[in-house]
């Protein structure tokens, strides 16, 4: 994290999609998986939408703060 860096002078949050809010996948690859006890939810840490696992098994670094952001996240299929 460098403070000369442009992102960093960024003021970027996401807001996650409460759990509640969606019964399916809304990612186009799984065609509207509804979600259930065997197909998880995973929040994308870029959009903050729910997606399947086979929408959203990208991984990237952000330019984020915080210990979470250390490592690459969890993001959605474009």
């Amino acid at each position: 994290y460098r403070t000369h860096d442009a992102a960093a002078s960024l003021d970027f949050r996401t807001l996650h999609v409460p759990d509640e809010l969606r019964s399916r996948c809304p990612g186009a690859k799984c065609g509207g998986v509804p979600f259930s006890m065997t197909v998880r939810r995973h929040h994308c840490r870029l959009c903050g939408d729910i997606f399947c696992d086979a929408c959203s098994n990208k991984r990237c670094l952000l330019p984020l703060g915080g210990q979470e952001y250390e490592k690459p996240v969890r993001v959605c299929d474009p």
